[in-house]
């Protein structure tokens, strides 16, 4: 398993900041998809559904225009479309990198390479190498 990465930390322009987690993991997939649920529940148009997803992943903000207390409290028809649009760049861009796939983890196995010579055995040694040491 990989070792989770520090929150990054985020200037907003109109002043303040947001921490966008150091490692997307599937806990950030389930609180968007679930802001996406809660969104389309109660009928919310398209740019507070993908601002309510963006926010739902961050992992704190603080001092920007609007954005103070409880969420669920404000009124998005008066936060600033560009701090909406801001921060949904920022989270969607960020979320597209971490799921881009370098080619190189694409690559075929050499030709005449079976998939079992290169599975491990539970000591650490490939299959073939443990047939061969028997």
């Amino acid at each position: 398993m990989s070792k989770t990465k520090e929150p990054r930390k985020f200037a907003c322009p109109w002043g303040g900041y947001v921490l966008l987690p150091g490692t997307w993991l599937g806990e950030h997939a389930a609180r968007r998809e679930e802001a996406f649920r809660k969104a389309e529940k109660a009928s919310l148009p398209n740019i507070f559904a993908r601002f309510s997803a963006a926010l739902a992943v961050l992992e704190d903000w603080s001092g920007i225009p609007g954005m103070e207390g409880n969420p669920e409290k404000w009124d998005l028809a008066k936060l600033d479309w560009g701090i909406m649009a801001w921060l949904i760049g920022l989270v969607e861009g960020d979320i597209a990198g971490a799921l881009e796939v370098p080619k190189v983890f694409y690559s075929p196995l050499p030709a005449g390479q079976a998939a079992e010579e290169t599975t491990s055995s539970p000591s650490g040694s490939s299959e073939s190498e443990a047939q061969t040491s028997k």
